[in-house]
């Protein structure tokens, strides 16, 4: 009683003739499903409390309404009357349900469209009583606030660091990093939406900085553990680049984004791992050569 429930996990998942399990959070695509539509997921909630409650819901890769008890009570984004995508919508909502619609055994429906066949649920759910759920949103923007500050604070400081000093360009690297972090976090905080509330936008902050932060990784691990002669950051930085080429076509509308997500990001998301597994690499090695910093690292 009075706690928040999360909303993650398998939920009853329709679409066309056919219907199956799906996860929250996840795209569609990620597990199986390739869907060029609307769908929708269900599930049961129960109520152990008398008061009004909030419904925090995932960011959503396209547009979304929310039903409770068969009753639309919000949504992101637009869907037209015969189920096509009028505008995307990626930002993390809320949404009231007032007490005497809180019935101990109550039904929640979520119609969502995605952008072509690529649509899902991504991110955190939870639902609970109004002010305790509210107290739980304020502490998520509160913590996303933390580490979108400090992440471009130390872009800042690392930056007057190299301007003073511009034999050390593992600030710089280090600056790049915190940078491509900060957008990270600016994209897990809902911010994004600010400069542009479309879900390709904001998608795009988070494959970007994932292809660019490997290789800004890289540079900084070599210029701080003076590791030189290899060729590796130079293929790995190259590779990462050459990964978002694909993924600026469907931007650009020159490739469907489903498409994309189908064939190419599988594909495109290896070479990250490749570049941390290399970073990983560098400071192993300098731990056996005890060289300065290596154990923080």
């Amino acid at each position: 009683p009075g706690e928040t429930t999360n909303l993650s996990g398998d939920w009853h998942f329709s679409f066309g003739d056919q219907s199956r399990m799906m996860q929250i959070p996840a795209g569609w695509i990620s597990r199986g499903v390739v869907h060029d539509g609307p769908a929708v997921y269900s599930a049961r909630f129960s109520a152990d409390f008398k008061e009004d409650l909030l419904i925090a819901m995932p960011r959503a890769l396209g547009a979304y309404e929310l039903f409770w008890n068969g009753k639309l009570i919000g949504g992101a984004g637009s869907i037209d009357q015969n189920g096509n995508l009028l505008e995307g919508d990626s930002r993390l909502l809320a949404f009231q349900v007032r007490a005497e619609e809180v019935q101990p055994e109550n039904e929640v429906r979520i119609k969502v469209r995605g952008m072509g066949a690529m649509g899902g649920l991504l991110g955190s759910a939870f639902a609970g009583p109004a002010k305790t759920a509210q107290t739980r949103i304020e502490l998520r923007t509160l913590w996303g606030a933390v580490l979108v500050g400090f992440f471009f604070f130390a872009a800042v400081l690392h930056l007057i660091y190299f301007f003073f000093d511009r034999r050390e360009a593992h600030y710089a690297f280090f600056a790049a990093v915190s940078v491509l972090m900060g957008v990270g976090a600016l994209m897990r905080a809902s911010w994004t939406h600010l400069i542009h509330p479309s879900p390709l936008f904001n998608l795009a902050c988070v494959m970007v900085p994932l292809h660019l932060l490997p290789p800004a990784l890289v540079g900084f691990l070599g210029h701080f553990f003076k590791v030189s002669g290899s060729r590796v950051p130079r293929a790995i930085l190259i590779l990462n680049l050459a990964a978002l080429v694909p993924f600026a076509a469907s931007l650009a509308g020159l490739m469907r984004p489903d498409s994309y997500a189908r064939f190419l990001l599988p594909g495109a998301l290896i070479l990250p791992v490749v570049g941390f597994g290399y970073g990983g690499y560098i400071v192993i090695a300098a731990m056996r050569a005890r060289k300065f910093g290596a154990g923080m690292m």
